[in-house]
């Protein structure tokens, strides 16, 4: 069975994301006009979005926009660059146990705190019963 999740960015963007049981099988960013016409944007293979239980963006001083993917099954979470919905980059992923990070097994929800003009981004775990600060 493929499932199809819609995750709303904003009133003109949102990312799609199909898979095939817990098998990732495409993400896209879709753009909705102001006249309800629905484009989709380049097909992108992503290397940690396996299972992605949250989405939440990020728009930094120079007008970039980020999007965050909690991966549950990568245990990871996926930095994109959707400030071109047309055209999203994967920029970085972030792995359990790989760089210090310890605390992304089952990466359920992602959300983000700025703290004395620093962004950073919590991500609670499931798994690893655990909150890990990026």
């Amino acid at each position: 069975m493929v499932e199809v999740n819609l995750y709303i960015i904003s009133k003109h963007v949102a990312i799609m994301y199909m898979k095939y049981y817990h098998v990732a099988l495409a993400v896209f960013v879709v753009m909705v006009s102001a006249h309800s016409n629905i484009s989709m944007a380049d097909e992108v293979n992503f290397d940690a979005l396996d299972e992605p239980r949250w989405i939440t963006t990020i728009t930094n001083e120079l007008g970039s926009t980020y999007a965050l993917v909690a991966s549950y099954l990568d245990n990871a979470v996926q930095l994109i660059d959707v400030t071109d919905p047309a055209k999203p980059v994967p920029v970085a992923s972030i792995r359990d146990g790989v760089g210090g990070f310890d605390g992304l097994a089952g990466g359920n929800v992602v959300a983000t705190t700025t703290i004395s003009g620093s962004t950073y981004a919590l991500v609670a775990s499931y798994l690893d019963n655990a909150v890990q600060l990026i």
